[in-house]
């Protein structure tokens, strides 16, 4: 730590040389302090002085020649003088000194105040320190703006009318009646000479609102600063003003300080010029009433050597130093009030205390801290404290916590802070939500059933500055031995709590917008929840004093239509978020405009809609609904529901165009074989599908344009730019739409070469639209120079996709040749630098292992090329059978769903049978079946989905899988074997619920009817529960198998 140094000038330059030289030892912060302590020595040279008569301001103070005065507590002393009354009235020179001048002053600064009275800057150092008690028109120097919303104009009058002076009779020493006052050391001069006269000071202060135009204050400001300074000295004031200026004056008020006696003091515009037209004439008819203006001192140690006398100045750049502190201070104070007196301050306590306490702690600090300067001041000019005291009180200040970096910080935050939340408590006081702090008042009100808060929760956060004020502040406090610790307080509105807290507003309002059926009082209020930050929704529910905070329902996603055949459309939802109260399926024509709607189950999955009108585009949406009733829509599907012809069955194609699905050609292929063919077989001919390469992939090559996108096409097809067929490659823009090009090993992959990102018609904010990303299976990003926020853009618009790709550095020659004109050129250097620039580019967006290549564009064969092709060829077809694998299970899911409807329609047919034709009576069970019909239908599910042991074995011997490993996907206990004991298992556990649903347990009466009914009922519930478990258990083996070739 730098050393305090108390010590004299020549000690100080000693040792600041010393410490400077073991700097490697200090910390960044001790340096600064260190080279503040030089900068202050250079400026404040403390010269010794005490040799001229000294001018200085009497500012209202009773100054008389003759007067003894200590300039080193700038005091006058009373009641002890050098000569006898009598003696000094004689031999006393006077002689007028008329004059009379005014100003206009627009500022309010220390130091612009003290020029209007001419004080140096000595005097202005006492007045910061509190040694000076001024009167009249000086009381001005203490009269400061409150509030920067103030306006301010200050007029000031000045008189003088003689001047008075003692003589060389009076100061020979014989002449001097009492010299025992040179003994005492109560006094450094003598007042010699005074001016007399007389100051007034007119303040002109104007209020201005939030709400007033910024130029119609300025204009008014004017008017009256054009005013004043036309006014002239004497009778021939203008006194008349019009109504433009009355409108303007009329909003002033005025303050007057002055060495006048006036019977009321002006308190408008219009009494202050009346006033100011009438000063001359309240000096008397002889200038009588005039009081001292200027006085001069001369030093007592000129008389006699053993006087007390004025050992120090101090410099002018240190004052000026603590003139800005207290400045500082003065400003923090006034922008405190202002915050005080808005809207955020007034509404919420928490955020008032924390105002409140800011000013009060540097309106505490700067009284301290003048107390200071007041002790300081008298004790250096009279050489009995060294000067470098000064120095150490300004380097506390700046290791305090109200250095004018922190309070600026504090103040803009809170200043950012009160305008966030009045901007809210705006918009929600226009919808209608008023600030209401006493909750129980509207918990209490039987009227209302809700109560919803937008609720503010961060007020009572700790204030780090605020904190160490106090503990600066307190008795107690260490800050004389050791400083606090730099302010780390971070604002808590960063901007994803400001993000929240919009969201929350706009959440809020839709609910006060939304039509509820329960009564609901929307409120604003506070509340701390650190869990919380910014704001929360809380909802008060029925009364209860215990909040919930307010979540909507996620937007849910758009129900799919799984099928579109002869009357239905069947959709499937998705599962709601646990927000949700209840979800709706609603549809409507796209013509109309009323939405019909279908309530949803908790645990439901599809829908069926039978009543949509043929060769009609239908909008279907999904709606979450939660608490009072807040819903979200999903986005919006079209669906068209084909007309039928006659009464003849849906070909198998007939998915496609219904759904209006794009199939590729060889997935109508596949279709055909799963239904035609049994599982083993269609299997055999999926897996040569996924040998074959006729799949088309499409992949995009896309970059900045210039960046060599077409040169890079080019290379990867072997060809040269010149060469036929190859893609078009200028200096100028070639790719003005995409352009396909075909691969030439593998004959359905294209190659598109796409527009550059940032041309004129392809802007990068509407890229990805405008390129129709969506098309594109695989892509590859050129970039020619550094990694760019175009790029990042790129690669989060793919990954968004869930597709993959890789980045090319391409024109990796120009790089290098570049790179080359430096000295100490190392080309494995340089290219690592390359890579890893846009690797880390890579890795910024998320992407943990980055895939980068350096091309080259005048020699192919260097660097990475050879590898790209090598990789694409074995991502080609990685993503050739991901495509198919993906498209094969959308086709297979329609599969299964087929033939499960088709033996959904044998259900009735069957159970009727085994219901007519018993065998067995189930005991305990009061059902009749008959077994052998349902184990029929049963083994009939698994031969038609190819699950039968027969089918399996054969999956086994294709696939390289085990029976029981398939089985083991298998949920059904009827895959190891139908038999009577399992069925009458299955239909054991159907019972129960068929009792529970018809209430078949509670008929009073038993016969053969009732339990007929029992015994149909729980074989179709027993038939369904097992077929769709067996479809489910087909869709996991598919899966497992299609995993195995991929």
């Amino acid at each position: 730590m730098v050393k305090r140094i108390q010590l004299n000038k020549s000690s100080l330059t000693t040792t600041l040389a010393q410490q400077r030289s073991n700097v490697a030892m200090f910390t960044a912060q001790e340096l600064s302090k260190l080279q503040k302590l030089e900068e202050l020595l250079e400026t404040c040279s403390m010269d010794s002085v005490g040799v001229n008569v000294i001018e200085t301001a009497a500012l209202g103070r009773p100054f008389q020649l003759g007067m003894l005065y200590d300039c080193r507590k700038d005091a006058l002393v009373p009641g002890i003088t050098l000569w006898d009354k009598e003696q000094l009235q004689q031999s006393i020179h006077t002689r007028p000194q008329i004059n009379t001048d005014f100003k206009v002053s627009t500022s309010d600064s220390i130091e612009d105040k003290s020029s209007i009275f001419n004080i140096d800057s000595c005097l202005e150092f006492s007045l910061l320190g509190g040694l000076l008690h001024v009167s009249g028109a000086a009381k001005y120097l203490n009269d400061t703006k409150m509030s920067f919303k103030q306006q301010r104009l200050t007029l000031h009058y000045h008189s003088t009318s003689k001047f008075e002076e003692l003589t060389m009779n009076h100061l020979a020493s014989g002449n001097i009646s009492h010299h025992e006052v040179f003994e005492n050391d109560t006094a450094t001069h003598v007042v010699t000479a005074v001016l007399y006269g007389a100051d007034a000071c007119f303040v002109f202060d104007r209020e201005v609102s939030s709400d007033e135009n910024e130029s119609t204050i300025a204009a008014e400001v004017q008017v009256a600063l054009n005013k004043l300074k036309g006014i002239s000295v004497g009778a021939n004031i203008d006194l008349s003003i019009n109504d433009s200026q009355k409108n303007a004056f009329q909003k002033f008020s005025c303050t007057f300080y002055g060495d006048f006696q006036l019977q009321s003091n002006p308190t408008s515009f219009e009494d202050a010029l009346k006033v100011y037209a009438d000063l001359p004439k309240m000096l008397g008819e002889n200038k009588e009433l005039v009081v001292p203006l200027r006085v001069w001192l001369y030093p007592l140690d000129k008389l006699h050597s053993r006087a007390a006398k004025l050992q120090r100045y101090i410099n002018i750049t240190l004052i000026k130093n603590f003139e800005s502190v207290i400045e500082s201070l003065n400003s923090t104070e006034m922008k405190c009030g202002d915050l005080l007196k808005d809207t955020p301050a007034l509404t919420f306590a928490a955020f008032n205390i924390k105002v409140k306490n800011m000013k009060q702690n540097c309106h505490n600090y700067k009284l301290s801290l003048m107390k200071q300067l007041g002790i300081l001041l008298p004790k250096i000019r009279g050489d009995m404290e060294k000067d470098s005291a000064l120095i150490d009180l300004l380097c506390e200040h700046e290791e305090s916590p109200f250095r004018r970096s922190d309070l600026e910080q504090w103040l803009k935050e809170k200043e950012n802070e009160s305008n966030i939340i009045k901007t809210l408590l705006r918009q929600l006081n226009e919808s209608g939500a008023k600030v209401e702090d006493n909750l129980d008042k509207s918990l209490m009100d039987l009227e209302v059933e809700n109560l919803l808060c937008y609720t503010f929760t961060s007020f009572e956060r700790l204030d780090v500055l605020i904190s160490k004020q106090k503990t600066y502040l307190s008795p107690s406090s260490m800050k004389k031995n050791g400083s606090i610790s730099d302010f780390s307080q971070t604002t808590w509105l960063t901007p994803e709590i400001k993000n929240t807290m919009r969201s929350n507003l706009q959440l809020f309002k839709s609910m006060i917008n939304l039509k509820v059926h329960k009564p609901v009082k929307f409120i604003a209020t506070s509340k701390e929840m650190e869990n919380n930050p910014g704001s929360c929704i809380l909802l008060y529910e029925k009364g209860s004093d215990e909040a919930i905070c307010f979540t909507p329902p996620t937007k849910p996603a758009c129900p799919i239509a799984e099928k579109v055949r002869g009357d239905k459309v069947v959709l499937k939802v998705p599962s709601p978020c646990p927000d949700t109260v209840e979800t709706k399926l609603q549809y409507k024509m796209k013509t109309e405009t009323e939405w019909k709607s279908q309530p949803l189950m908790q645990s439901q999955d599809t829908v069926t809609l039978t009543d949509l009108s043929p060769d009609t585009e239908y909008e279907i949406k999904c709606t979450s609904i939660g608490k009072l009733s807040y819903s979200v829509d999903s986005d919006v599907i079209s669906v068209i529901r084909k007309a039928i012809k006659g009464t003849q069955l849906l070909p198998v194609d007939a998915l496609e165009h219904l759904y209006e699905i794009k199939v590729e050609d060889k997935l109508k292929e596949i279709k055909e074989i799963l239904y035609t063919q049994d599982l083993p077989t269609a299997f055999g001919t999926i897996s040569n599908y996924f040998k074959e390469t006729s799949l088309v992939l499409n992949i995009g090559v896309t970059g900045e344009s210039g960046s060599g996108k077409s040169t890079f096409v080019n290379a990867f097809r072997g060809l040269g730019d010149e060469d036929e067929g190859s893609a078009k490659t200028s200096s100028v823009v070639t790719t003005a739409e995409p352009e396909v090009y075909f691969h030439p090993k593998y004959e359905n992959v294209k190659l598109w070469d796409l527009p550059g990102i940032g041309t004129p018609n392809f802007k990068a904010d509407k890229y990805l639209e405008l390129v129709e990303f969506e098309r594109y299976d695989f892509f590859i990003i050129i970039a020619s120079d550094r990694f760019r926020e175009c790029h990042t853009q790129l690669a989060k618009g793919i990954m968004r996709m869930g597709k993959k790709f890789y980045f090319v550095r391409s024109k990796i020659d120009a790089s290098i040749t570049a790179e080359k004109k430096k000295k100490n050129f190392d080309q494995k250097k340089t290219l690592d630098s390359i890579r890893e620039d846009c690797e880390n580019g890579l890795r910024k967006i998320g992407i943990e292992y980055p895939v980068v290549f350096l091309i080259s564009g005048w020699d192919l064969g260097k660097y990475d090329l050879n590898l790209l092709q090598e990789m694409m060829e074995k991502e080609i077809l990685k993503c050739k059978r991901i495509l198919l694998k993906s498209a094969l299970l959308n086709v297979k899911q329609e599969v299964i769903e087929q033939r499960k409807d088709t033996l959904k329609r044998n259900i009735e047919r069957v159970t009727e049978q085994s219901v007519a034709i018993t065998d067995v009576h189930l005991p305990g069970l009061s059902i009749s079946v008959n077994v052998d019909i349902i184990a029929e239908e049963l083994t009939k599910y698994y031969s038609e989905f190819g699950l039968d042991d027969q089918s399996l074995q054969k999956l086994c011997e294709r696939s390289g899988k085990t029976i029981e490993e398939l089985k083991s996907l298998m949920k059904s206990p009827l895959c190891y074997g139908i038999n009577t004991s399992l069925i009458i298992n299955l239909l054991e556990a159907e019972v129960p619920k068929i009792e529970n649903e018809y209430f078949l347990s509670f008929m009073p009466f038993i016969g053969t009817e009732i339990k007929k009914i029992k015994s149909s009922v729980a074989v179709s519930s027993m038939l369904k529960t097992a077929l769709n478990v067996i479809a489910e258990d087909i869709r996991n083996v598919i899966i497992a198998l299609l995993e195995t070739e991929v």
